[in-house]
């Protein structure tokens, strides 16, 4: 397994997007092929944060201004 940057691509500037509220255990061959990177992914993966009891949006708010897109 890798760790992938799920909700905000990893920037290494920002050791805040580092964090398990942030990171998905992925096969190296979706990784690599950026099947991971879809919209339908990333719901549903933040959809699990929450479920998971992360504050996914406060952790968001929390972040530098310039880490949002």
């Amino acid at each position: 397994k890798q760790l992938h940057h799920c909700l905000l691509h990893r920037l290494k500037r920002y050791p805040q997007l580092n964090v398990a509220v942030n990171l998905q255990a992925v096969c190296p061959k979706c990784h690599m092929e950026g099947l991971v990177n879809s919209r339908e992914n990333r719901d549903e993966f933040r959809k699990q944060q929450i479920e998971r009891g992360y504050g996914v949006d406060r952790w968001i708010e929390e972040l530098p201004l310039r880490v949002h897109r």
